[in-house]
């Protein structure tokens, strides 16, 4: 009876290989049929609803990919499914379920960056700094070469320019200095516009003749 067991564990998992391949090469419609396929025999196999789901979203359709992500995650409670349906909310534009999802994620896996990056940029959007900054601060501290978690390309503050400086410097890897500099870079050149604003517009020659 354990024999048999084991053999149909070990055989729904080969054929799961087909679909992962298939995805990982980017053939999403090609991962999608087999999926679908391994559905009819398997209609509640956590993981080939999430690859089905993945599969979806790969082709755009993102309502389709958070139905199957929510299937999955009725039958198996994991971290790599919240960030999947993380990432498809924000497809859909819902900032407040992504957040949420974003944060399940979290939950079963705290040093997941790119779930900690991600819910970062969320916050930051809403002028959540402190938030945002602990998120990033997360996603750095368990994967130093994550650069994405250096959000230099998209501040939009001076001030979370300057703590995710004081942060890089902590816990930085070599790679990452030039990341570093480019910030410390930004936040210089935002001073500057600044303090040009603030000076009062001398005239021009011909004004003051």
């Amino acid at each position: 009876m354990a024999s048999s067991l084991m053999t149909k564990k070990i055989s729904a998992i080969t054929n799961l290989q087909p679909v992962i391949s298939a995805l990982s090469n980017g053939d999403s419609k090609l991962g999608e049929m087999l999926a679908r396929k391994i559905l009819k025999k398997q209609p509640r196999n956590a993981e080939v609803l999430h690859l089905c789901g993945v599969a979806c979203l790969m082709r755009g359709r993102a309502e389709e990919a958070e139905a199957l992500l929510l299937q999955a995650l009725s039958l198996r409670d994991d971290a790599s499914y919240w960030l999947k349906l993380a990432l498809t909310r924000q497809k859909l534009d819902n900032d407040e379920g992504a957040e949420t999802a974003f944060r399940q994620c979290l939950l079963l896996q705290p040093d997941n960056a790119q779930a900690a990056n991600n819910l970062g940029n969320i916050l930051k959007q809403q002028y959540r700094f402190a938030e945002a900054e602990e998120h990033y601060r997360n996603a750095i501290a368990h994967n130093p070469n994550y650069i994405l978690a250096y959000p230099f390309a998209s501040a939009t503050t001076t001030h979370i320019n300057v703590r995710i400086i004081g942060i890089a410097h902590e816990t930085m890897a070599p790679p990452l200095q030039f990341a570093v500099e480019f910030v410390e870079q930004n936040v210089r050149q935002q001073r500057r516009e600044r303090a040009a604003l603030r000076r009062p517009f001398l005239p021009s020659a011909d004004e003051s003749t």
